[in-house]
């Protein structure tokens, strides 16, 4: 494992933060009437809610970057194409498992549980794929 490239990894890593919180944001609006019908299980939408959903995004984005310099010579493929390897196996480490976590034990909709699950394999794909592309032109 090589030592963390901390300028390309936080750079990457916004651009990826900015890619999960966009891909969230249409997901959330694609499956607004999937949390309307559970309003027991969400928190009001009020005050600052906003800004921290985006700092998280970004922080999450910033932590897939840092650990992509470190990881990046033991990833498979070149270019975009290691970046979507890399997106994929985070897919496969952190929703798989919380979403299946998820749908044994909250009363949350099958159909938004699947809308997570797909979300996640898009938003990380996409934000894995950035982060090699933004890593790879730092060079």
């Amino acid at each position: 494992m090589k030592e963390i490239d901390w300028k390309k990894g936080i750079i990457a890593g916004i651009v990826a933060g900015i890619i999960i919180l966009i891909v969230g944001m249409i997901s959330g609006y694609l499956f607004s009437a999937d949390y309307a019908i559970t309003p027991q299980l969400w928190k009001p939408m009020t005050g600052n809610w906003w800004y921290y959903m985006a700092a998280i995004d970004i922080i999450e984005g910033i932590i897939y970057g840092l650990v992509f310099t470190m990881l990046y010579d033991g990833l498979p493929g070149k270019g975009w194409m290691r970046g979507l390897n890399y997106g994929l196996i985070l897919w496969f480490v952190g929703t798989i498992p919380g979403m299946l976590m998820t749908y044994s034990t909250m009363a949350v909709p099958d159909t938004l549980v699947a809308s997570w699950l797909f979300g996640g394999l898009i938003s990380l794909a996409i934000a894995g794929s950035a982060i090699a592309v933004v890593y790879d032109k730092m060079k």
